[in-house]
């Protein structure tokens, strides 16, 4: 993805890999949305990692409503 300014962008997965993509397409301007299958309880760590990264979490699931934007 060459320009992610303005674009709304879904991951799937708040491991190692979708916390690194989810701060380096908030850093280049994208809309993140940060989906992962676990509770928002389990997730403290992750969402520690991501400091002040502005993205919106989606947890507890993989819903199919988030594909529509």
């Amino acid at each position: 993805m060459t320009n992610s300014q303005g674009k709304t962008v879904l991951v799937i997965g708040a491991a190692r890999q979708g916390l690194a993509l989810s701060r380096f397409l908030a850093a280049r301007g994208a809309r993140v949305v940060l989906n992962d299958r676990r509770p928002a309880d389990e997730l403290a760590a992750a969402r520690a990692t991501l400091g002040d990264v502005p993205v919106e979490w989606a947890t507890g699931g993989h819903p199919l409503a988030l594909l529509d934007g």
